[in-house]
């Protein structure tokens, strides 16, 4: 009973584990390389369903596939984060479709069906398509270049209030003018 040790006391010296390569031949399949300090692995390594690899000296971050999901997971106390030079993307299986993209310095945009829905950019946000929602807050100035279309009561608040049409219809019988001032 025991530890087995397995040792190379050569400056830069390297432990290599070999084996078959598939066809007649040896190649090396996992190095302890004692000049860089690395483990390196040569060639792939699996990881059965729910056999977790972990990562930290309380295992706070786990990758591992539970046999129906892939999961990325972080239980420490600090947060996930993911750093890149260029842009993160988020795609499916294959890779050929995008489902988000972030890019370094720039546009943040999330797609449906290999469409761009939503993007920010360096004024606000840009969205292709209909904007659905409970309530809508605009803090600023709006433009509306189409058509509106309002289902409910319309209040109008301000000093003036400008129509520049060359036709208004209005299908009620009432309008009243300067209502509640006194003034009629």
């Amino acid at each position: 009973t025991g530890n087995l040790t397995i040792a190379n006391n050569t400056d830069d010296g390297n432990i290599s584990l070999q084996s078959d390569d598939g066809s007649g031949g040896t190649t090396e399949y996992l190095k302890l390389d004692g000049s860089l300090g690395y483990t390196v692995a040569s060639k792939h390594i699996l990881f059965n369903d729910d056999v977790k690899a972990r990562f930290g000296n309380s295992a706070d971050l786990e990758i591992f596939h539970d046999g129906s999901n892939s999961i990325l997971k972080e239980s420490g106390t600090g947060n996930l984060r993911i750093q890149t030079g260029n842009s993160v993307d988020f795609r499916n299986g294959s890779g050929s479709d995008l489902f988000f993209r972030s890019e370094l310095a720039g546009a943040t945009t999330l797609y449906h069906n290999k469409v761009a829905k939503l993007a920010t950019s360096s004024t606000g946000i840009d969205v292709t398509g209909e904007v659905k929602g409970d309530s809508l807050d605009i803090d600023g100035a709006g433009d509306i270049s189409g058509n509106l279309v309002i289902g409910g009561n319309l209040t109008v608040s301000g000093t003036t209030t400008t129509l520049n049409t060359a036709t208004l219809d209005v299908e009620d019988k009432n309008i009243t003018i300067n209502k509640g001032s006194g003034d009629t």
